[in-house]
């Protein structure tokens, strides 16, 4: 059983651990060359995800070495094999302080994401606070990960003679703080694109690409599932194994997760064609990795756009004359909008002090005057 020792647990210890790795490192590439191309910066949750895949990395690194010292064994596989027992459970100690640090870094990740795209005073804060928890638990617990006997080599080799810290009550709060913060980072955006005027359909789609997240907390409760045999274990080298490899599962599906959450561009291309309309989005979503989008939330200064001409006027706040929700023309992408204009669509720009006017005509053209700037359209509207 998974959650239980079992004899090839050193085997996908090496091939679990190289795998997820591979795959975490090349999803962080593709997020940082897509970032790069249509953002033209990298925000502090890209560094966050890096500094996270880089301990990753190390994560397996020591994993991998733990087993060529015989853990995932039993004792007296160990010495038959000429492995040491010592040695692999110091490079096992060594793990648990590269998971708390990948763990911790990508809570940030995500963190700083919800920073940057969401504006809202009340959620920032709520962000802020969140940030300060996790900083406070990564460090506490790298903290205790480090000294939790006295001396320091007593961890990996109990014949030396000293003192532990109970280990029951540093486990289990270590986990159950892991998962509640993990769920409170989660939830935490939910409410706001519930409340974002968008498609049913787009909102269902943004829910579900922001609740990928859930699957860190999935982990993390299989994972818990594996404590009790480590707390009572009679050969760490052998029993601990399940808990190292779901440790690195935990740790890897949160930089996967954060990359794919970064690649909503890219994922959204294969959202059902139908769902995909952002018939009634308020603009601000098309804000959220659009290419030239600045930092500053999702509520930023929209791209401008430019005429034949040379001019540029921005379109963000251009609506449709007729009634209904109102539709926003900025950032139309095929992979991202089912709103297209066609059939010779023609678009003029002059500068104007007149203010905000509208006079409709039986073509269906309009003249719009907002912000200085005079804009008339000829345009037909097609829905998918």
């Amino acid at each position: 059983m998974i959650f239980e020792a079992y004899p090839e647990e050193q085997r996908d210890l090496r091939w679990v651990t190289i795998s997820l790795a591979t795959l975490s490192s090349l999803l962080l590439l593709f997020r940082i060359v897509t970032t790069i191309r249509n953002r033209g910066w990298l925000g502090l949750e890209d560094v966050f995800v890096i500094a996270s895949n880089l301990f990753l990395i190390l994560f397996a690194a020591f994993v991998f070495k733990a087993t060529t010292y015989g853990f995932g064994m039993r004792v007296v596989d160990i010495k038959r094999t000429g492995g040491n027992v010592t040695t692999a459970m110091k490079f096992f100690w060594l793990t648990q302080s590269f998971y708390t640090l990948t763990n911790g870094l990508n809570k940030m990740a995500f963190l700083a994401l919800y920073y940057r795209i969401f504006p809202m005073k009340r959620f920032r804060q709520a962000c802020i606070f969140l940030m300060a928890v996790s900083i406070g638990w990564t460090v506490s617990f790298l903290f205790v990960c480090i000294f939790q006997c006295t001396p320091i080599n007593r961890v990996y080799n109990r014949k030396i003679p000293g003192t532990c810290i109970n280990f029951f009550w540093h486990r289990w709060t270590n986990a159950i703080l892991n998962i509640l913060t993990d769920c409170s980072i989660f939830i935490l955006p939910m409410p706001v694109i519930y409340r974002l005027n968008m498609s049913t359909g787009s909102r269902i789609g943004l829910v579900v690409l922001f609740s990928m997240g859930f699957f860190i907390c999935l982990t993390t409760a299989l994972r818990m599932a594996t404590l009790p045999l480590t707390l009572r274990t009679k050969e760490p080298t052998y029993e601990s194994a399940p808990t190292n490899l779901w440790s690195f599962i935990e740790a890897a599906v949160g930089v996967i997760c954060a990359c794919l959450i970064s690649l909503r561009k890219s994922i959204s291309s294969i959202w059902p064609k139908k769902w995909r309309s952002h018939k009634g989005t308020s603009g601000q979503y098309h804000q959220y990795g659009v290419e030239g989008s600045s930092g500053q939330g999702l509520g930023a200064s929209r791209p401008r756009n430019k005429t034949a001409n040379g001019n540029t006027y921005p379109m963000g706040d251009v609506k449709t004359g007729g009634r209904g929700r109102p539709d926003t023309y900025a950032s139309i992408s095929p992979s991202e909008s089912q709103e297209r204009i066609i059939e010779g669509a023609k678009t003029s720009a002059h500068v104007t002090t007149t203010s905000r006017s509208r006079s409709g005509s039986a073509s269906g053209s309009e003249d719009i005057a907002m912000q200085g700037i005079k804009v008339t359209t000829d345009v037909k509207v097609v829905r998918e």
